[in-house]
């Protein structure tokens, strides 16, 4: 048997005579194993004790040795066995534990349960800790809630609801960690439009039940509607909490920053420092603030956060350190994001992502490439996400090569399947490689279901090269998939604007304004001073508007002298040429340019974000800008960074470069005097050329060029009557377009209105008298167990008057003998009346029982028979319906 043993502090002996473990340490140990046959049972020893200390020690096996020999293990023993096998990460051993809890009868032990379902959630074993809870009978709130929060951290957040409900149906009240719990579900898997407004119910639920004083609970509330995007019902949340603690800021600044309002969240970051005294920022807060400065471009703030990164101590933090290099390298300091990289001593996959994305984003797909291998290289794992950065990287420098290896040894050197994402990286290379139909046919050999991501990056590519046919098929599937993207419909008109079918872009504008959806309004921002200003295409309430407007007029025309032609492709408005050239003027990263030029200091760089990809325009304007001021001009839209100096696009001439220096042996054109010197040679031989033509030779070509223009006259008249033609073609098409709107149209919709409205009229029915036949149900059985009792009472009374009968014959045959007994006789007439009024009572109620029986299966049937009908009314509904659809969809 296995006995305890004491030793003196510095010398511990097994049995085996071959085993000798001395210690050198001051401490002795607690206690010592001892396998010792010859000791036979006569000491009773309580072996919990030492169980305890083992796993406290650390040394699971030798308490699981012991164990097998403890007769009575306690609750405390399985609860730190439990523990142990969930920070050793022993799966096996727990579940060798579950078997001998089991056995032990501690299976029904709600304490243990939890300790349970919580051990094998931390051991990625969700099967076995639902098993745990079906068969637990008495599941108290704590066993609830242990499930709740594994399924929620293993991404079940449906079933959580499911169970919610289920626990609420059999009355069991929620506590303070299984509202946070339940929030935590609604955004655990897919962030779905139904689970938002269970997240809305469990929010009234909260309210009604008085729990909007806890901190904790409204501070998850805020970060489930942050994860939906209702960032207006996050900010009412946090502002009407009583009490706020770090990590309500925190949650509350990461919902402006990743929701596209980097603005309120910088400012809220203010307020929390101007504010609060007890609530400093931590590692998660700064996270957040560097996100949306990066977001902006707001350099100077973005040094402030340095700063306070550095006097706080935080510069060791991997996250943090992470944000700080994506901060520079997208507000254009890409060399201070590498030096900050290269300045951390330790390194984990997100920081070597932070690298490549930053790279990436600037053009340069060959150094990402280089930085993604030398993290392989150094023996760091690609994530998700490295291929997600990596892969639009070789978007961005059009790799489209080196992007197919890429994507091809995610599977076989990396065992990661593509996911969403990486497709749609993949479509974007192809796409923007003018490679459409290799991008589609990789659309339709997808073993998952392409996302929005996939179709939107197909219809942007459409968009690059004009390709309508395949724009039109990727927008009705993202209608479909994002009937509320208003950003679809604006791509789509943006194709039919540029290849100038008007018409359709009528039509979509229309469709547009039937869904109630408006395009989003471009806006961009500028840092000056440390202060951000926001710019929009409508801004009247800047006080230098008119300012700013006259600079934009007398820089327009300047320009137009110098050979610039305003591009007016992005109005998708049938509007004269001066008309669209004014809204063009308009554009909000014109206004911030000018802003920059009035408001800052000769030779400073004037950075620039937008919220939208930049129009041609506008691009044209600030290379012209960028070359009459002398000024660097750093402009991030959606896409990708673009920096303006002396009239040209610097990272584009770099980039352009890193493919010279990759495929061949010419000059250096990243050197400056490399590439006047260049230029000036192109102009010399130019000039040398033209000085050296002959002027035969140019009379010539000229008497060929009128020939070839008289031809071309020819073609002109022949096209311009195929036009003046398909006019009159598409007039009559536009007025069958215009009579089905006015008189079509609004019926169908009429018609669809009307049919949904019936058909939820007929679900609303129908789920009533479902709950009416479940209750009728009940009932009858409820009728059927009495008349079961009833007739077991009649069936007792029967054997009992039987029994009283055959004594009062037995009696009466006694008289004969004993003499008259009449007091007895009457007692017995007596006892027999009442017997059987009883047993006339019982029969009555039995009747009464049989016919409410009837009566309850006729309304039964009937129920069934109305259920029906509605059902099959439904189906008409459903057909009617769908019907409906049909015909506007032609």
């Amino acid at each position: 048997m296995w006995a305890l043993q004491l030793h003196t502090p510095h010398t511990f002996r097994s049995s085996s005579p071959s085993t000798h473990v001395h210690y050198t340490s001051s401490k002795p140990p607690i206690c010592s194993l001892t396998l010792n046959p010859s000791n036979p049972t006569k000491h009773e020893t309580n072996y919990n004790h030492l169980i305890q200390s083992l796993c406290k020690q650390g040394s699971l096996k030798q308490a699981l040795e012991v164990l097998s020999h403890e007769p009575n293990p306690t609750q405390h023993t399985y609860e730190l066995l439990i523990l142990s096998c969930s920070r050793q990460s022993s799966l096996p051993d727990g579940l060798d534990v579950h078997r001998h809890l089991a056995d032990a009868g501690f299976d029904q032990d709600p304490f243990l349960a939890t300790k349970l379902i919580n051990m094998y959630s931390e051991l990625d074993a969700i099967d076995n800790a639902r098993k745990v809870f079906e068969k637990t009978r008495k599941r108290t709130i704590y066993v609830w809630n242990a499930l709740f929060r594994a399924l929620t951290l293993a991404g079940h957040g449906q079933e959580v609801l499911d169970l919610y409900r289920q626990m609420n149906q059999i009355g069991i009240p929620s506590d303070r960690f299984t509202y946070t719990y339940v929030l935590k579900a609604c955004v655990a898997s897919e962030c779905l439009i139904s689970l938002l407004y269970k997240g809305k119910e469990i929010h009234g639920h909260i309210l009604r039940h008085g729990y909007e004083a806890l901190v904790h609970i409204m501070t998850t509330l805020v970060d489930m509607y942050a994860r939906f995007g209702c960032v207006s019902y996050a900010s009412c949340v946090f502002d009407e909490m009583p009490v706020r603690n770090v990590v309500s800021w925190s949650a509350m600044i990461a919902c402006y920053a990743k929701n596209g309002r980097s603005f309120e969240a910088l400012e809220l970051f203010r307020e929390m420092i101007l504010e609060t005294q007890d609530s400093i920022p931590n590692s998660v807060t700064m996270v957040s603030v560097l996100q949306a400065c990066a977001a902006l471009a707001a350099l100077e703030q973005g040094k402030l956060i340095h700063g306070y990164i550095l006097r706080r101590g935080l510069d060791s933090i991997l996250p943090v350190i992470s944000a700080l290099v994506t901060m520079y390298s997208r507000c254009g300091k890409l060399e201070v994001g590498q030096r900050v990289f290269d300045q951390m001593e330790k390194r984990d996959v997100v920081s070597w992502n932070s690298l490549i994305s930053s790279y990436g984003n600037h053009g340069f797909g060959k150094t990402a490439i280089q930085i993604f291998e030398e993290m392989v290289y150094q023996g760091v794992t690609p994530s998700h996400v490295s291929f997600v950065s990596v892969l639009g990287a070789c978007s961005h420098a059009g790799l489209v090569e080196e992007g197919k290896m890429l994507f091809e040894s995610m599977v076989k050197q990396h065992r990661i399947y593509p996911s969403v994402e990486h497709y749609a990286c993949m479509v974007d290379l192809l796409g923007r490689a003018n490679q459409l139909d290799e991008a589609a046919k990789i659309i339709e050999e997808m073993r998952i279901e392409p996302g929005p991501e996939v179709w939107g990056s197909l219809l942007g590519s459409c968009r690059i090269h004009c390709n309508v046919e395949l724009a039109e098929r990727a927008s009705r599937r993202l209608f479909d998939l994002e009937p509320m993207n208003a950003g679809n419909y604006v791509l789509l008109a943006d194709i039919y604007a540029e290849a100038s079918m008007w018409d359709e872009v009528k039509r979509v504008k229309k469709l547009l304004d039937a869904c109630g959806l408006q395009k989003v309004p471009g806006r961009s921002w500028i840092e000056v001073k440390r202060h951000i200003y926001s710019f929009a295409s409508v801004d009247e309430f800047n006080p230098q508007i008119e300012q700013l407007h006259a600079l934009l007029v007398q820089l327009s025309t300047e320009m137009k002298e110098q050979g610039y032609v305003p591009q007016t492709k992005a109005v998708l408005y049938d509007l004269d040429v001066e008309e669209k050239e004014r809204i063009v003027l308009g554009h909000s990263e014109k206004l911030a340019v000018a802003f920059g030029l009035i408001n800052t200091s000769k030779g400073e760089t004037i950075r620039i974000t937008k919220n939208l990809r930049l129009c041609e325009d506008c691009h044209s304007v600030t290379k012209f800008v960028s070359k009459f001021a002398n000024r660097e001009i750093l402009v991030r839209d959606v896409n990708r960074f673009h920096l303006f100096k002396d009239g040209l696009e610097e990272i584009r001439l770099k980039r352009a470069a890193e493919r010279l220096s990759k495929t061949s042996s010419g000059p250096d054109l990243t050197n400056p005097s490399l590439q006047n010197d260049f230029v000036g040679m192109k102009k010399s031989e130019s000039g040398n050329r033209l000085t050296e033509i002959d002027v035969s030779g140019l009379v010539s070509q000229l008497q060929d060029l009128y020939k070839k223009n008289s031809e071309l006259d020819e073609e002109n008249k022949k096209l311009t009557s195929k036009l003046q033609t398909r006019d009159a073609e598409n007039d009559v098409q536009h007025k069958r377009l215009t009579d089905l709107e006015q008189n079509t149209v609004p019926s169908l919709r009429k018609a669809l209105k009307d049919v949904a409205m019936e058909k939820d009229a007929a679900v609303v029915a129908r789920e009533d008298l479902s709950a009416q036949l479940r209750m009728l149900k009940k009932r009858l059985k409820e009728a059927e167990e009495e008349q079961y009792r009833a007739e077991e009472d009649s069936a007792a009374l029967r054997a009992e008057l039987n029994s009283i009968q055959q004594q009062a014959m037995n009696s009466i045959g006694g008289i004969s003998s004993i003499g008259n007994s009449p007091d007895h006789i009457q007692i017995l007439e007596k006892e027999l009346a009442s017997l059987k009024s009883e047993l006339q009572q019982v029969s009555l109620l039995r009747q009464q029982e049989q016919k409410r029986l009837v009566e309850e299966q006729a309304r039964i049937s009937a129920l069934v028979s109305e259920k029906q009908e509605l059902e099959e009314k439904l189906v008409a509904i459903s057909r009617r319906a769908s019907d409906a659809k049909g015909l506007w969809a032609k």
